[in-house]
């Protein structure tokens, strides 16, 4: 006569195999989250309006950090901070540096941390980024007193500079194109996005992996990505924001600029761009892109 002990210790390896492979999957996603791959800067010899200088600060907690600083030849007394996407760098944002360039505006373009020659092992989407960005105001106000700041970023450093504005008041204006709404939001679409366009792989049976991925880096890096929010952000600011997102964006979906602009209809106006994919607003409307954008960074902001 046959033991039932045997199916009942199949049942438990089998339960425990499954646990072990669901935590595994856990820790795996909550490293690649927060440790993306770095792209190095290239060697740069002629620069098409004007070369910049090296600057750099230190990190809240101490990471250093570097970027370019661009002082327009026909300066106005105004500078527009640059961010970079994911796995980007600085360089990423020189035809945009040097479109500010010839209209007067100087400029500063940083490295996110951990981008770049930025130093820090961790990107952490803007829960740390925001007060460095911060950091780098404060810098920009005492070598430059008295300009106004305006704000340019695109993709995840779009979501960075919005969350900036829960802590940062010091920006005249800013335009974010294709921004993600939330850390958790654009997981869902990251986990789903080889099923398709919808979300429910990511927001149902994935879910319990991506819940213990943020536990995981709460407690390992001390990284809260729940608060990771601009959409939540932008709420209490009182910064007029130009929202630009492409209608055929597979990478960061309308959804999400729409999330936003829901959180401050007042302050956030938005600007889709027919048949654009991801951050590709200039490429499609060159023209009216730059009409906007310069108007939006008016001397009236």
């Amino acid at each position: 006569m046959c033991s039932s002990r045997t199916p009942r210790r199949l049942i438990l390896w089998v339960l425990l195999t499954g646990l072990c492979a669901w935590v595994a999957a856990s820790v795996y996603l909550g490293e690649i989250m927060l440790r993306l791959p770095r792209k190095a800067l290239p060697v740069i010899t002629k620069w098409e309006v004007a070369a910049p200088e090296d600057a750099a600060i230190t990190s809240a907690d101490g990471v250093p950090m570097a970027a370019w600083l661009f002082t327009s030849p026909r300066s106005r007394g105004a500078a527009v901070i640059v961010l970079h996407g994911q796995t980007d760098n600085r360089a990423g944002m020189l035809g945009y540096a040097n479109l500010f360039l010839r209209n007067g505006y100087d400029v500063l373009a940083p490295d996110l941390r951990g981008h770049g020659a930025s130093g820090g092992e961790l990107s952490t989407y803007g829960f740390l980024e925001a007060d460095d960005l911060r950091r780098w105001l404060d810098w920009l106000a005492a070598r430059r007193p008295g300009e106004r700041v305006f704000g340019f970023g695109e993709s995840m450093g779009a979501a960075i500079l919005i969350q900036s504005l829960a802590v940062e008041s010091r920006f005249c204006a800013v335009v974010a194109e294709a921004p993600y709404a939330s850390l958790r939001e654009i997981a869902y679409d990251r986990l789903s996005q080889r099923w398709g366009a919808s979300t429910w792989p990511g927001r149902y049976p994935l879910r319990p992996i991506l819940e213990l991925a943020i536990v995981y880096d709460r407690v390992r890096y001390g990284v809260d990505l729940d608060r990771v929010s601009p959409e939540t952000a932008v709420r209490a600011s009182h910064t007029p924001v130009l929202l630009i997102y492409g209608s055929e964006d597979r990478n960061t979906p309308p959804r999400h600029a729409r999330r936003i602009h829901q959180g401050n209809p007042a302050r956030v106006s938005l600007w889709q761009i027919p048949t654009s994919a991801h951050a590709g607003a200039w490429g499609a409307l060159p023209l009216e892109f730059e009409k906007r954008v310069l108007a939006w960074f008016s001397p009236d902001r």
